[in-house]
């Protein structure tokens, strides 16, 4: 009976000291948590530009390209409009005084077609070399769009990530209070500083722990010695 409150103190530190390093054991895998989600974080803002980015280019080059197309289609136009009005030049230096026009009937024509300047490139040259302009346009835009979904991808790994981390740490702060009345800080610098504590509280708890279990074995020898001499 006399080692009952010795053995009954040194249960209790011992509960005591397996609580406590339950509970660090647990702040350790949060604040794995929050300095993995961090990392996540920071890499997927990092994405997150890319993509905004790549988007603007995109929209650039998109907006580029359909303006060397669009002049592609006006050179040509124009190299069929020069076409014809050469034709109808020809035509006109081979109209004779009191002939009729073969092409309104006239024998004098009103507004015989007259030549017109050239440029100092033939409409071929300024065709291919808008149609290069856009090509290489569309090179940059083919470019841009495997950045842009690679970039996309990636966020929504990264998104999927956190999502699973976020969820494990709900489960882990619910355990959390099962042992710590105190909820668990979110920050990294508040969650080391609890830490910190714990582990304190730990060394403390071993200490007491130590002392009871010395004190226990003390009272032991003596029983022991007590019922020894009763015997004698």
């Amino acid at each position: 009976a006399a080692l009952a409150p010795a053995l009954e103190s040194l249960d209790e530190r011992e509960h005591s000291y397996r609580s406590l390093q339950t509970q660090l054991d647990l702040e350790k895998q949060l604040l794995e948590h929050i300095r993995k989600q961090e990392q996540l974080e920071t890499f997927l803002h990092s994405y997150t530009q890319v993509i905004e980015k790549s988007r603007t280019k995109l929209a650039g080059l998109t907006r580029d390209f359909d303006i060397h197309t669009e002049n592609v289609t006006r050179i040509e136009e124009e190299k069929k409009a020069a076409e014809r009005q050469r034709a109808a030049t020809a035509l006109a230096e081979q109209l004779e005084e009191g002939t009729p026009c073969p092409v309104c009937g006239s024998i004098h024509p009103p507004a015989p077609a007259q030549g017109i300047s050239e440029s100092a490139f033939s409409f071929d040259e300024r065709i291919e070399a808008a149609k290069r302009s856009a090509a290489k346009l569309q090179h940059e835009k083919e470019k841009t769009q495997t950045v842009l979904a690679g970039a996309e991808a990636s966020y929504t790994n990264y998104q999927k990530q956190i999502d699973e981390r976020v969820a494990a740490a709900a489960d882990l702060q619910l355990r959390y209070k099962e042992c710590s009345a105190v909820p668990f800080p979110e920050g990294k610098d508040a969650a080391e500083s609890r830490i910190k504590e714990t582990a304190q509280q730990i060394n403390e708890a071993v200490q007491a722990y130590d002392a009871s279990r010395k004190a226990f074995a003390e009272h032991k020898k003596l029983e022991e010695e007590a019922r020894r001499l009763r015997r004698e």
